[in-house]
């Protein structure tokens, strides 16, 4: 059994009307990167989980009606999705802070909720469900392997590609400013409508459940740009996003992911990108789950017409459910080639864990 802890309660919330929930968590690893000519060891923290804490109030002020307050600052040194193997050394100097969440809410178990604030948009998860136990580690996010490191010409060896970040987009939504209403489940089933400054909109619909011994969740997001945030500068976009996974009570698992992005000028032909694992999760030790899984990612469009991406990698996760522990390791090799050039590999290693409180 865990053991409570010696000194009673550490925290409460200045509002005796108001529970406190403070949380957050640690999650730092280790990437050795190669990219065709030069190679080295960084310590990041894995973006795909950023390390973060964050504090939660709620009032309920009858049995249907709370109010809520979240706040969620999200702290990295050295961010693994924009490391690299040239100035690795200065972005490690100093932590970064950056406000995840700032948000109001009002929540009604027969008619939903609404949320003002820095809150989640529409589309924030829509590319990233995922069951299979590996998501902290393989994942339709692919830049959290170093990826700021440059694709390098296999030709001529120099570092004249894009940055690996910039070819192989997910496009999963963030925060913002915004107003935010999700109804209440039903069927499994919750919709979200999502209004943000500057005319930008989004809707998605995500369900969780669970049949014949298979545990799924899946989740669709559309997201409408219409110009550079008001400035009539850049291009319109929209974005079209979705994401399913499902184990099995055998442990098999089958995630997979799609996003489209349509770029309205004439020069730009439609972003598109497919990914897919396939997992296994067993449980040969009593203190926590062992999942492993294999995944794939192809992307075209995605920075010039007829450029395509494409990268494989393997994850691992070890759960210690006692100390809320997840370890973890993958390996990933990223390709790229345009109709002019091609590029050499860039593969990365990946070993960590996370704590989370």
């Amino acid at each position: 059994a865990r053991k409570a802890p010696s000194g009673g309660a550490i925290a409460k919330s200045g509002n005796e009307n108001v529970s406190l929930k403070i949380y957050g968590q640690a999650n730092r690893a280790v990437i050795v990167a190669d990219d065709g000519t030069n190679d080295d060891v960084l310590f990041v923290d894995n973006d795909m989980s950023s390390s973060r804490v964050g504090f939660e109030g709620k009032a309920r002020v009858t049995d249907t009606f709370s109010v809520g307050a979240k706040i969620e600052v999200e702290i990295e040194s050295n961010p693994s999705n924009v490391a690299n193997l040239t100035d690795e050394d200065d972005l490690g100097s100093d932590a970064g802070f950056a406000t995840r969440k700032v948000e109001f809410s009002l929540a009604d178990e027969r008619l939903g909720k609404l949320t003002l604030g820095q809150t989640s948009e529409a589309h924030d998860g829509a590319a990233e469900v995922d069951v299979s136990g590996t998501e902290i580690v393989t994942g339709s996010l692919q830049d959290v392997f170093a990826g700021g490191i440059v694709f390098r010409n296999e030709a001529t060896g120099a570092a004249t590609g894009p940055t690996m970040a910039t070819v192989f987009p997910n496009f999963d939504g963030s925060r913002d400013d915004a107003l935010r209403y999700d109804t209440p489940e039903i069927y499994g089933f919750v919709g979200t409508a999502v209004a943000e400054s500057d005319d930008r909109y989004g809707f998605a619909l995500a369900w969780g459940g669970k049949f014949s011994g298979i545990k799924g969740e899946a989740m669709v997001a559309y997201q409408r740009v219409p110009d550079s945030f008001g400035t009539g500068a850049g291009t319109p976009t929209n974005t079209l996003v979705g994401s399913a996974s499902f184990i099995h009570d055998s442990g098999i698992s089958l995630t997979g992911a799609i996003g489209t992005r349509e770029n309205e000028q004439t020069t730009r032909d439609d972003t598109t990108y497919y990914y897919g694992k396939v997992g296994y999760q067993i449980m040969p030790f009593s203190f926590g789950s062992t999942s492993m899984s294999v995944d794939y990612y192809t992307a075209e469009n995605t920075s010039a017409n007829n450029d395509e991406s494409s990268s494989w990698g393997l994850g691992f996760v070890q759960k210690v459910d006692d100390a809320a522990l997840e370890l973890y390791a993958g390996l990933r090799f990223y390709d790229y080639e345009t109709s002019a050039a091609e590029f050499e590999t860039i593969s990365v290693g990946m070993m960590g864990g996370r704590v989370k409180f």
